[in-house]
């Protein structure tokens, strides 16, 4: 099973979150409770009636947390059209906010520190590790002078080790795991798309990739390239069974990665290469119909030209081909893939060794 992480270009920006998507249902939740706290906080505070806390100052903190409510509710309803900047901001202003209410309310208490762990876990749960420590730093910063503003000096240096500690801490925690699950879902990614034994892509990772070139042409394309055509060569190699019988299979496993050199000498780094399973290789392409063809006798011709060396001998290999062609947006995958496979078997009932196109004769 295929898990996808999106994968964050390395040119993005540092604010910039690894998924915009996730981050924003993140945010939604984070910033909703927030609300919700801060709201329930500065409620209680005047119904104690204590000194700091105003109704204004209780105004300012609620408009403050509906704002940053706000914009996470509008990250979570278009996470692709909000910029790096836009989700950076959500974090950065939560800080700030926390400071702020500590600084008015004159409140270094548990309570009130309580909050930079909001942006914090955000950070670092979310965004690139220069970011996430920025915040942290930042947090870090800010309750120190909380605690410097309202507290005697000593119990202000204790109380802001004691915060620093638990946010530096939390961070370094989070960033780890989440290195580890990046590191982890790459490794599942590389499995699920790359061979283990010769290293071309999965079927799976062909069809996936055959199903986005085969779709139909968006509206200028047609005109820019309409001589444009997805072609699949299916490539055989010709009595790998006996092969296997004969040399044992290592050295069937050795002849494997041979072809599969030799096909990826010959065709273009845009081209995809696959193996379907046993000694069936495949290639997508795109191309004029005629480059299609050509390429594919290039790869018959390289498996047939260059042997594989078995204890200083040459074991000379062949293979047979079915090619087919299509515009875009013409066939489906199972359509062309249909073709090509009856291609190659008229191409080994004709004797193999050959390149059959479908519709036309084999190619000496």
């Amino acid at each position: 099973m295929r898990v996808d992480l999106p994968v964050m270009p390395l040119n993005a920006p540092l604010i910039a979150p690894r998924d915009r998507a996730a981050t924003a249902r993140t945010l939604l939740t984070v910033t909703t409770i927030a609300f919700v706290v801060t709201v329930g906080w500065e409620v209680h505070a005047l119904a104690l009636g204590r000194e700091t806390t105003t109704p204004g100052t209780a105004l300012g903190a609620t408009a403050v947390a509906a704002l940053l409510l706000a914009g996470a509710l509008a990250c979570w309803r278009r996470p692709e059209r909000v910029p790096p900047a836009g989700y950076a901001a959500i974090p950065a202003l939560g800080v700030v906010m926390v400071a702020g209410i500590g600084l008015v309310n004159q409140d270094a208490t548990a309570a009130g520190q309580y909050g930079y762990v909001y942006p914090v876990v955000l950070a670092a749960a979310h965004f690139r590790r220069g970011f996430a420590w920025a915040v942290t730093g930042t947090s870090v910063l800010c309750a120190a002078v909380v605690a410097l503003a309202v507290l005697p000096r000593q119990d202000a240096v204790s109380d802001a080790v004691l915060v620093g500690a638990g946010l530096v801490t939390m961070t370094q925690v989070l960033v780890t795991l989440v290195g580890y699950q990046e590191r982890l879902v790459a490794r599942l990614n590389a499995l699920a798309t790359a061979d283990p034994l010769t290293g071309l892509a999965t079927r799976r990772e062909l069809e996936e990739v055959a199903e986005r070139a085969l779709a139909a042409p968006r509206h200028g394309e047609r005109r820019t390239h309409p001589e444009q055509a997805v072609g699949l060569m299916l490539i055989d190699v010709d009595h790998f069974k006996t092969i296997n019988d004969t040399h044992g299979h290592p050295v069937g496993d050795a002849v494997l990665v041979h072809v599969a050199d030799r096909v990826r000498a010959v065709v273009r780094a845009e081209d995809t290469v696959a193996r379907l399973g046993g000694d069936e290789l495949a290639v997508l392409t795109t191309g004029e119909p005629a480059a299609v063809t050509a390429r594919a006798r290039r790869v018959h011709a390289s498996i047939r030209e260059h042997p594989y060396q078995h204890g200083g001998e040459p074991l000379g290999l062949t293979a047979s081909v079915g090619v087919a062609d299509t515009p875009r947006g013409h066939l489906t995958w199972t359509e062309l893939y249909a073709a090509a496979d009856a291609a190659l078997y008229r191409a080994k009932v004709a004797g193999r060794d050959t390149v059959l196109q479908a519709g036309a004769g084999p190619t000496p």
